[in-house]
């Protein structure tokens, strides 16, 4: 069988498997290009929805068309080189899109990151055991909802290379409660297991948390009234 036709099989395959975990009973929209695409339900979000954003990466197309097209007001945040390289290339951003550049974590104040495997890639991840680092300051949910005053958050996105478990155990018990969290699981990291991610999902599903679309290591939970 040609190596083409059998990754399409698997592909899928890996489809109808991420399927079986989803409530399908919502429509989700995809948001953002290729390879920086995420999804939500739209017909979850208020007129202005507020949205968090963790990780700029160098593609922030899924925040602009929130906050060009859906209205959203945005705090994308993102501390490394590769995040403000991207958000510099970019000639105006919109009045409703915030950059800052610091990190989002578990913690305030400076945390230490791997630096990028690939220089190409650029992804400054969470430092597990001793290898090289760089320290970048970050900040908490709570503090960013604190400090920016807001009364709730309609989206949380979290592409953050292993530091999303930390935040949304924190998010957890500060009583920090999104309607969506999008999020990226990083246990294919070396020195996170998939344990962490099963405990993680179990913990959001006991916070009321569902989850409603899967594609790999994506996930789209919604939280339940």
């Amino acid at each position: 069988m040609p190596r083409g036709h059998l990754r399409l099989i698997l592909s899928r395959y890996r489809a109808v498997w991420d399927r079986i975990f989803c409530d399908s009973s919502y429509v989700t929209e995809r948001i953002g290009n290729d390879g920086s695409a995420w999804r939500i339900v739209p017909s979850m979000l208020p007129a202005v929805p507020i949205v968090i954003s963790g990780g700029a990466g160098g593609d922030i197309s899924f925040e602009l068309e929130l906050a060009q097209r859906m209205n959203a007001e945005v705090f994308l945040f993102d501390p490394s080189p590769t995040g403000i390289n991207t958000l510099q290339g970019i000639r105006e951003l919109p009045k409703r899109l915030h950059f800052f550049s610091v990190g989002l974590a578990g913690k305030s104040g400076p945390v230490l990151f791997r630096e990028p495997e690939s220089a190409s890639e650029g992804s400054f991840a969470k430092v597990i055991g001793n290898t090289d680092s760089i320290s970048f300051e970050c900040t908490t949910l709570a503090e960013v909802v604190r400090l920016n005053s807001l009364s709730r958050v309609d989206i949380l996105k979290l592409d953050i290379e292993g530091f999303e478990y930390d935040v949304l155990e924190s998010m957890l018990a500060d009583g920090i409660a999104p309607t969506q969290l999008a999020v990226e699981v990083h246990h294919f990291l070396p020195g996170i297991r998939y344990a962490q991610t099963v405990a993680l999902v179990a913990k959001l599903y006991w916070f009321g948390y569902r989850l409603i679309y899967k594609s790999r290591q994506d996930l789209l939970f919604l939280k339940k009234s």
